[in-house]
Order: C-alpha cells, then sequence, then structure tokens
C-alpha cells in the first residue's frame, strides 16, 4: 500500500490564539475523500488552513507531503485584470506544466478565455478559481467551500471532475 497523502494525530488548531479543534485524527489515502461539515465559526477553515501549512497546529501531529496539495480558499484568488487563460498561464507557470486548455475545456471555460476576470460572475470565477487545481497537476486539493456561487450544472460538473481526480 502507498503511503498515505495525509495523516493527522491528535491535532490541535487555534485561530487568534483561541482552540478551536481538539484531538483531530485522520488518514487519508489517494482516491480518498474526505468532507469536513460544521457550523460556522466551528474551524473547518482553520483545519484547511493548517494542513495546507498556513498556519502552525497548535499540537498532535501531521504528516503530509505540502508539495501535493492544492489548497483551494473560501477567496477565489483570481486576477481581474488577467483573462481567464492569462490567470491559469500564471499558476501553469509557477508549476511548470501547459495546462491550461484542458483546464479551460474541463471547467467549459473556453468560450471565456480571453475575458477579463474583473467581468466574470461570481459562479464563474469560482470555476476560473477550480480549473486551477487540474493546471497544478497536484493529487491532493484541499478546498474550502469548492462549490460556492456554482449554478446546478456546474456543481455536477465539478463533481464528475472530482470523482475522476
Amino acid at each position: 500500500m502507498t503511503a498515505p497523502l495525509l495523516t493527522l494525530t491528535g491535532l490541535h488548531c487555534s485561530r487568534g490564539g483561541v482552540p478551536v479543534l481538539e484531538d483531530v485524527s485522520l488518514t487519508l489515502h489517494a482516491g480518498e475523500a474526505v468532507v469536513v461539515r460544521g457550523p460556522n465559526g466551528s474551524g473547518k477553515t482553520t483545519l484547511l488552513r493548517t494542513i495546507a501549512g498556513l498556519q502552525p497546529a497548535t499540537g498532535g501531529w501531521m504528516v503530509r507531503d505540502g508539495d501535493a496539495i492544492a489548497y483551494l480558499p473560501h477567496a477565489n484568488g483570481v486576477k481581474g485584470t488577467l483573462s481567464v487563460a492569462e490567470n491559469l498561464a500564471f499558476w501553469a507557470g509557477i508549476h511548470g506544466v501547459d495546462r491550461v486548455d484542458a483546464a479551460l475545456e474541463a471547467f467549459a471555460l473556453g468560450q471565456l478565455r480571453n475575458r477579463r476576470a474583473q467581468t466574470l460572475s461570481a459562479g464563474q470565477k469560482r470555476q476560473l478559481a477550480l480549473a486551477r487545481l487540474l493546471v497544478t497537476g497536484r493529487p491532493f486539493w484541499l478546498l474550502d467551500e469548492p462549490t460556492d456561487s456554482l449554478d446546478e450544472a456546474s456543481v455536477r460538473l465539478f463533481a464528475d471532475l472530482a470523482r475522476a481526480h
């Protein structure tokens, strides 16, 4: 069996110095998915940010390959003055890959490739942010509210792509 993508053992997380999660344990292998649910303020985003390496755990133990992670936060991280294709090309350049056309096609963004991102609807901006996951080529997707602002068809498209990933 291959090594897990993520192992959490007794992990503790805080936000602003206030403990929000205690004793979280989880092992995640390639091909598996976990959905973290809970009320607002319960620590879901804090957990994701900790796994992504954006903030330290306050206790416990975590093993992960940070180079395997593609993190999509709640904010889309889309540069409004760039076109859809330019946004993806930026990330493709960082990761040293050429997957822009495949990502545009996968998320049905081909017809929008030359539009400035600032002119997109909220749902289209979210699709663009999700397309960035495909551009990275990373096997471990860490997603914070990935279907926010997506219409029903886009949610189905994303679900199909996530299952195939």
